[in-house]
């Protein structure tokens, strides 16, 4: 029997998620941090004429904040947060005195220098002020180490050759360089580059421009009067000093005990990365996007009071005068323009307020369900989990999953990650649950207290553990240990010897 093939009609019934451009911009926003918020929201200021920044006297109410078991039940509205942010900062008038001679290179260009970090020459610290304002400014480690050899050298092909040198630092102070190829393309000999490396290995820090390890150990020795020759024998066999094997450097040495550790110790002291400690310096602050203080409020069901940080949150507004002087004689395409512009501009409002709402809600029920924890220390940290949290304020987990991603709250004990306070749960001896972040917690303060004579194997942590309530299995603790950094209890064995010696 032959079948016939004919276009016919048929109708078929589906369900699919259509995501509107709505929609994708308030998932867009949500797990935003708030320095990316503030580059979106510059970029929409710049693009949308109907779209402007609310002043400071538009608005005198609060921020949306949360203070009792009910906060859900509050409205906010879309002007009823402030939002406000610090002023902006204008170093366009720190300029050197033009008949002021410049002594290194880094006065050369101040200007340069004030737009590194702010600077309190001739200013006066006003309210207004960021405190980050009144930090002292940094000078960047090749700056420092030109002004060093600018002092060293008159010789003009020197510094300019040990300028090249410094571009080729890498982030922790090593030179990477192929010295043949730089012989080459100077027209110099290697005496000439070597002559221009030591110039640099005369700055500081110590142990700068170095080429290896070994070299940068050498020089940050050498300057504290400790290389000797068997130190030097110490520094050609670091492989067994990062083994441990005291007694292979002892008998190359012919050191007694006390020297041996003594020696061990001077080089444990040393900083193998000498160029990293510039970056540290670098004045930076964390920014909450939540802040938590004890409640003063009488009568209040909650011990805390919970409130968006409003230096953070952009505040906006439509220019709707705007839209309706310009929309009366605009043309066809420019009316189109407009209309989706302010669109795009309630959107994103909206869209802003929505995020306020949903960060609010989120770690208001955080801080709720982790109230021991801020009562009483780490060690009560609860086991937490997104489906537990998005249950309790009704949100979806992948919703909760991005509020907590790049977000900070600053409580008294300190400020945290959202996702500080999400951590699996250790089962207990009596049936309780413990937070995997606080028996991590356990685990440090176990080991911070060991003594040269008793050092804790994994099996005797988790017989520590059992005898607190903690029923964990010896890999589990091995995992935690290695997670926070700590060697093996053969390593901390060496190391207390090595330190006690």
């Amino acid at each position: 029997m032959s079948q016939k093939l004919a276009p016919g009609l048929r109708q078929n019934l589906t369900q699919s998620l259509v995501m509107t451009p709505q929609l994708v911009q308030a998932i867009k926003l949500l797990q935003m941090s708030h320095l990316e918020l503030s580059g979106h929201v510059e970029d929409e200021l710049e693009k949308n004429p109907l779209l402007e920044r609310e002043s400071e006297g538009d608005s005198d109410d609060p921020a949306p904040q949360a203070e009792t078991d009910d906060w859900h039940a509050r409205e906010l509205t879309e002007t009823n947060t402030d939002l406000s942010g610090p002023p902006d900062s204008d170093y366009s008038n720190l300029y050197q005195d033009d008949n002021e001679k410049a002594l290194t290179p880094s006065q050369e260009t101040p200007y340069d220098q004030a737009l590194e970090g702010p600077s309190m020459l001739g200013a006066a610290v006003g309210e207004d002020m960021a405190f980050d304002a009144t930090l002292a400014g940094t000078t960047s480690l090749r700056a420092r180490l030109e002004d060093q050899l600018f002092l060293m050298t008159t010789n003009q092909v020197m510094r300019a050759l040990c300028q090249y040198l410094l571009s080729q630092l890498d982030g922790a102070g090593y030179l990477q360089l192929d010295s043949a190829a730089i012989c080459e393309q100077f027209s110099i000999d290697e005496a000439t580059l070597e002559a221009a490396i030591a110039l640099i290995h005369a700055c500081e820090p110590a142990g700068i421009g170095a080429r290896n390890l070994q070299e940068c150990l050498e020089l940050q020795l050498n300057d504290q009067g400790e290389l000797d020759a068997a130190m030097r024998l110490i520094l050609d066999n670091l492989p067994l000093l990062a083994q441990q094997d005291v007694d292979g450097l002892q008998s190359l040495t012919g050191l007694s005990d006390r020297d041996i550790s003594r020696k061990i110790a001077c080089i444990r002291s040393l900083n193998p990365k000498p160029g990293e400690m510039f970056e540290a310096l670098e004045p930076e602050s964390l920014v909450p996007d939540v802040l938590v203080r004890p409640s003063s409020a009488e009568g209040s069901d909650s011990a805390w009071h919970i409130e968006l940080n409003s230096d953070v949150l952009p505040r906006l507004l439509v220019n709707e005068i705007y839209y309706q002087t310009v929309s009366k004689h605009a043309k066809e395409d420019e009316k189109i323009f407009l209309n989706t512009s302010l669109q795009s501009a309630s959107g994103l409002i909206k869209a802003l307020d929505q995020r306020a709402r949903s960060i609010l809600k989120v770690a208001t029920e955080i801080v709720r369900m982790q109230d021991a924890f801020f009562l009483y220390g780490i060690e009560y940290l609860k086991p937490m989990t997104l489906k537990q949290v998005a249950d309790a304020i009704e949100m979806h987990e992948s919703t909760v999953s991005r509020v907590t991603s790049n977000k900070y709250i600053s409580t008294p004990r300190g400020i945290f990650e959202l996702k500080f306070f999400f951590s699996s749960s250790i089962a207990g001896v009596n049936g309780e649950v413990h937070s995997g972040e606080a028996v991590r917690h356990r685990i440090r303060q176990l080991i911070d207290q060991e003594v040269a004579g008793s050092i804790l194997s994994d099996d005797a942590l988790v017989e520590k553990l059992k005898a607190s309530g903690i029923d964990i299995a010896r890999r589990t603790v091995a995992k935690y240990r290695e997670a926070l950094g700590i060697p093996s209890s053969v390593a901390r064995r060496r190391q207390k010897r090595t330190v006690g010696g």
